[in-house]
C-alpha cells in the first residue's frame, strides 16, 4: 500500500490517497531499494528494547514503484511493550491480571512481565458472620 500525497495548485488544498499500486521494496517489508544495485536490501533489526516507528511518523519518501531508499527509523518500546530479541516490532507486555495471576516483575523495554501462582478466588458458600449484636457467636456456617 502506498501513501501519496496530492497538492491541488487551484484550490490550494492538500489531498492524501491511498494506493495499491505494489512497491519493488516496500519499506513496510523492512526493506530498503538500493539504486545502484538495483535491488532490495534487509533493514536492519532494531536492538532490544526497540521497535520500527510507523512509516506515517517516519520522515521517509517514497517513490514508486521502487519504494525508499532508506530504511524506517527504530525507538525504544513505549510502555506496555517490550522486545527481548533484535526484531522489527516490540511485543504487547503480559498482563497477569487477565491470566489470574500476580505479577512478580514488572514489564520493562527489555523484558516481559514474570507473573506468579495462580490465584484463585474462592467463593463461600455460606456467609461468615462477625455481628456479635445477637448474642451469639457463628462459625463457619457448622452446627456442633
Amino acid at each position: 500500500m502506498l501513501i501519496i500525497q496530492i497538492v491541488c495548485v487551484v484550490c490550494f488544498t492538500s489531498f492524501t490517497t491511498v494506493t495499491s499500486m505494489p512497491l519493488r521494496c516496500d519499506p513496510l517489508d523492512n526493506v530498503s531499494y538500493h539504486k545502484q544495485l538495483n535491488e532490495c536490501i534487509q533493514c536492519e533489526k532494531c536492538p532490544v528494547g526497540f521497535g520500527k516507528i510507523t512509516l506515517e511518523e517516519s520522515d521517509i519518501v517514497v517513490d514508486p514503484p521502487y519504494g525508499s531508499s532508506s530504511c524506517i527509523q527504530c525507538r525504544p518500546c513505549k510502555p506496555g511493550y517490550y522486545s527481548d530479541v533484535h526484531a522489527y516490532k516490540c511485543k504487547l507486555c503480559t498482563n497477569c491480571i487477565e491470566l489470574n495471576k500476580s505479577e512478580r516483575i514488572s514489564c520493562t523495554s527489555k523484558e516481559d512481565t514474570v507473573c506468579g501462582e495462580l490465584q484463585f478466588n474462592a467463593k463461600k458458600d455460606t456467609p461468615r458472620s462477625t455481628d456479635k449484636s445477637d448474642g451469639d457467636s457463628h462459625s463457619d456456617g457448622l452446627q456442633s
